[in-house]
């Protein structure tokens, strides 16, 4: 069994909807779980779930099972577009001005600010991310 559903951590629906644990204790089924799910039209609807996270009990995943929310960090940056698409990457505005005109690539054509939170490991196979964790702790 995976871990139990509890009322500290924080939870998404595997089709990315918010969802906020309301109880774990309800009497009566095997779904225990009450849970708030902010559905994409504003609205909130409750719904029964396993101690597991599980909306239907049938071996198979479903949209509206729980998982845990991703842990996320925020960017922010300023990139550098040059003519040919590519960009630099930097931390801070007067850095992409200092930096401009000093790429292969020659002038920019457009300087971006990045403001964005990023959950860890988007973008990344399981395969590779597994690769860049076990990098990052020896």
């Amino acid at each position: 069994m995976k871990k139990k559903i509890n009322m500290t951590d924080e939870y998404t629906t595997r089709s990315g909807l918010d969802a906020k644990v309301l109880c774990v204790d309800l009497v009566g089924d095997e779904y225990p779980v009450a849970v708030r799910i902010k559905c994409p039209d504003g609205d909130d609807v409750i719904r029964r779930y396993t101690v597991g996270g599980r909306y239907i009990v049938n071996g198979q995943e479903d949209d509206f099972d729980l998982i845990q929310k991703p842990k996320t960090v925020m960017v922010d940056c300023w990139l550098n577009v040059y003519a040919d698409g590519s960009v630099s990457v930097n931390p801070q505005r007067y850095l992409c001005d200092t930096w401009c005109n000093s790429f292969p690539q020659g002038k920019r054509v457009a300087c971006i600010h990045i403001q964005r939170e990023v959950a860890i490991g988007e973008g990344l196979t399981d395969a590779n991310y597994k690769i860049y964790i076990k990098k990052r702790a020896v």
